[in-house]
């Protein structure tokens, strides 16, 4: 029996898809299009040299890519809770299918055009090494993080459709979920760290899945708290 069949069934299929490479192509050229536009625009508030130009649209780039993880966890909100209302669900258990196989399957099939088009935006993000103001290992730092925060709102997403079965209901739980993770954890941070609680404050920081992207660009030893945030926030998934 192949492994993790309908994994490989929807990579086949989105293979042989031409939307796929449209998606990559017009994401890559939207990212472009915004990054000339910035440089344009705002290039005469700037830091004199191209350091500055190069640090600024990183930052706005890789935003830009933040909200684009969080918000692309709707492609997975209602992907379970849909073959519930279908009546579709029970019949993927007639076969040998496992529990992982249907989640797998449903994780894949909803993110890979997403996915491939948040993969095409990293050459451009990459632009601006050549500009200056940005190190090599910054720009890696931040792509990982990027990928974790994405893999971590699609899982959320998942999570929520398998306890729903309306579509509005999904939504919002998964948004309520993302909040609780992107906004509510930073506020309890901050809350410990008023209390004077640096320890709980740094040890629940950890679970919050912006962090590694926020501290993406901090100077920190292999098994710093970059790489713990990104550990944990997997695990967490």
């Amino acid at each position: 029996m192949t492994f993790l069949p309908i994994v490989v069934r929807e990579l086949r299929v989105a293979a042989r898809s031409g939307s796929l490479y449209r998606t990559r192509f017009w994401t890559a050229v939207a990212c472009v299009a915004f990054a000339v536009y910035l440089f344009v625009v705002f290039r005469p508030m700037l830091m004199p040299g191209p350091g500055g130009n190069g640090h600024f649209i990183f930052n706005a780039l890789s935003y830009l890519g933040f909200y684009y993880c969080i918000g692309m966890a709707r492609n997975t909100t209602d992907c379970v809770s849909r073959e519930k209302r279908e009546g579709t669900l029970g019949l993927l258990f007639l076969t040998d299918l496992k529990g992982y196989d249907v989640a797998l399957g449903k994780l894949f099939a909803n993110s890979l055009k997403s996915f491939y088009g948040l993969l095409a935006t990293v050459p451009v993000v990459c632009c601006a090494w050549v500009m200056g103001g940005v190190t090599a290992v910054e720009i890696w730092r931040v792509v990982l993080a990027l990928l974790n925060i994405f893999f971590f709102s699609h899982v959320a997403g998942l999570l929520v459709s398998t306890f729903s079965r309306d579509a509005g209901r999904a939504n919002s739980g998964t948004a309520l979920l993302l909040v609780v993770y992107f906004l509510g954890i930073p506020g309890l941070v901050a809350a410990l760290q008023y209390e004077q609680h640096p320890g709980a404050a740094a040890a629940l920081g950890l679970f919050d899945p912006g962090y590694a992207f926020r501290q993406a660009g901090a100077v920190g030893t292999r098994f710093g708290s970059y790489w713990s945030s990104l550990l944990l926030v997997q695990l967490n998934a």
